[in-house]
């Protein structure tokens, strides 16, 4: 999916990673999703890599990540902390009480687990949207 968006800083680590500042478009009012992607009403922006040479403020066409990342996100975020808490019940021989916290006590682990993945991938081209043309100002 193609969006466009605003080159609002530079990150320090790379040349490559900019955070983007992405405009709401026509499609954003009709999507089902969109209280669960902004549900703040505030402007979304993500990092997104460039080979392009980019200022503060460049209006950018960017592409949202293939398969690979859209999969990757979905399987971290939503099915192994569902497996977590399941292996939890299955597996343990505890109370039921004594079960459910230690799934938490274990969803707890896996979101700590989660920020230190998230540092690691910040700079991964495959995970993140690549800017593909910058747009000409009006």
């Amino acid at each position: 999916m193609e969006e466009i968006g605003t080159v609002i800083e530079f990150e320090l680590k790379s040349k490559h990673i900019v955070k983007v500042a992405i405009a709401d478009n026509s499609t954003c009012h009709k999507c089902e999703a969109r209280a669960f992607c902004n549900p703040n009403l505030e402007k979304k922006s993500v990092f997104a890599w460039t080979e392009i040479e980019l200022k503060e403020n460049d209006k950018v066409l960017m592409l949202t990540p293939g398969a690979k990342g859209i999969f990757f996100a979905s399987l971290l975020l939503f099915v192994m902390p569902v497996a977590i808490v399941i292996a939890f019940f299955a597996l343990l021989t505890f109370k039921a009480h004594i079960k459910l916290l230690m799934g938490f006590g274990a969803m707890g682990i896996y979101l700590f687990f989660l920020l230190k993945l998230d540092k690691y991938l910040i700079g991964k081209q495959w995970l993140l949207p690549k800017i593909i043309k910058k747009e000409p100002i009006i």
